[in-house]
């Protein structure tokens, strides 16, 4: 990778040192290479992991733990918003190191189970995406070390952590991206749903680019003030309403927008639905696998 390029495109993006800092108590952003996790202190439920970084992550994330006077043992629950390898990547070496479960939708934990990371992605247009998309997304690499998931949830399923964490199935960034809403922080883990670098933003690369749009104008429905980006900086404060003003009813339409809907229909499959709407009332997460 041409890190130079990198660093002059997006500098906030790729510090490599480990560091963790609050956002919010009892919430915290973890600064790995190229990209964030985020820990969420469920109190009696332990601690609770969001994202795990690219290879390699894993003791780095635990050393951060440390940093703030936690243990190893209280990390109890992993939540993975996609299967690309700056998200999965460190899940094999933390399902070594720890007992914490994880949870992924079953589009994405189908493919981290046999090690793979990726499936075709195309630039979001405009020139600053797909110079991004070709300093950061197309160089990683295609695989991760195999590891399955142990709970797999789906859309409006809520984890019966921390208060409830919902999850809202989110695809177009990949096809089981998820986002989760802490309702107790008021607080949305978006992974690649969208990012915080040059100002609120489109994610330089998609699998399916409307469906993605689609998926950010779903998330206009909810309540948030804290978003959580796997690329950028978080925002602390009034995120729903910046989200609104982005991509809800009435916004500007996002760039490259009318471009995606004028290419040829998409097959009527699961992999090219709009996002589906939430349901009135939340099932529970599903516990189909065991170690």
């Amino acid at each position: 990778m041409e890190t130079n390029k990198v660093s002059i495109l997006a500098p906030e993006l790729w510090k490599r040192p480990s560091a963790i800092q609050e956002v919010r108590p009892g919430l915290y952003q973890i600064k790995l290479t190229g990209v964030n996790a985020f820990l969420l202190d469920a109190e009696s439920d332990g601690l609770v992991l969001v994202d795990a970084g690219v290879r390699g992550s894993g003791r780095r994330i635990l050393d951060a733990i440390a940093s703030i006077g936690r243990e190893k043992s209280e990390l109890r629950h992993i939540l993975v918003t996609h299967c690309h390898p700056d998200h999965a990547g460190g899940l094999a070496e933390l399902r070594k190191l720890t007992s914490a479960r994880i949870y992924m939708h079953r589009r994405d934990a189908m493919l981290v189970a046999t090690g793979r990371a990726m499936r075709r992605l195309l630039p979001t247009p405009g020139v600053l995406n797909r110079m991004l998309y070709q300093v950061m997304i197309a160089p990683k690499p295609k695989t991760v070390d195999p590891v399955k998931a142990d709970e797999l949830v789906g859309n409006n399923d809520v984890i019966p952590v921390g208060g409830g964490i919902s999850v809202v199935h989110t695809p177009g960034h990949t096809e089981g991206h998820v986002v989760f809403l802490a309702k107790k922080k008021r607080a949305a883990f978006l992974g690649d749903a969208a990012a915080n670098f040059f100002g609120l933003r489109l994610m330089p690369a998609y699998e399916h680019h409307q469906q993605g749009v689609m998926s950010l104008q779903h998330l206009c429905r909810f309540e948030f003030d804290v978003a959580c980006f796997g690329h950028g900086h978080a925002i602390r404060l009034d995120a729903g309403k910046l989200f609104r003003a982005k991509w809800g009813k009435g916004a500007p339409k996002a760039k490259g927008a009318q471009k995606a809907k004028r290419a040829p229909k998409a097959k009527h499959t699961p992999a090219h639905r709009g996002a589906p709407p939430a349901r009135r009332t939340p099932k529970p997460v599903r516990r189909p696998t065991s170690r």
